[in-house]
């Protein structure tokens, strides 16, 4: 975990509105929150963000900044961004490059 030791709970985990820049993570499956939001494996209460046009256009904004500024080569997000133009929208896209890396974590 990074952080200060009092930034984390006592599972040394920090909050999830703390995550901004952190370079630790843990991934958990069979993760179940609770009707009343409660998930145990995160320390914490999810909650609903319900964003506004303006909001999400504004997310999408910096989530695309974001991408440029960390690809090394900045045509490749460029490229996918005008091929999302042309194709879509869609309610999900899974990024299978970033699948096969998470699944490269594993033992056996």
């Amino acid at each position: 975990p990074v952080g200060d030791a009092a930034d984390h709970d006592a599972r040394g985990r920090r909050p999830w509105l703390s995550y901004a820049g952190a370079t630790s993570w843990a991934v958990a499956s069979g993760v179940h929150p609770g009707a009343d939001g409660v998930c145990a494996e995160a320390g914490g209460r999810l909650s609903v963000v319900d964003l506004d046009e303006e909001e999400w256009d504004s997310f999408a904004k910096g989530v695309a900044a974001l991408a440029m500024r960390q690809e090394q080569r900045k045509s490749d997000f460029q490229h996918y961004m005008d091929w999302y133009e042309r194709n879509g929208p869609y309610d999900l896209l899974i990024d299978g490059a970033n699948v096969a890396y998470f699944g490269q974590n594993r033992d056996g």
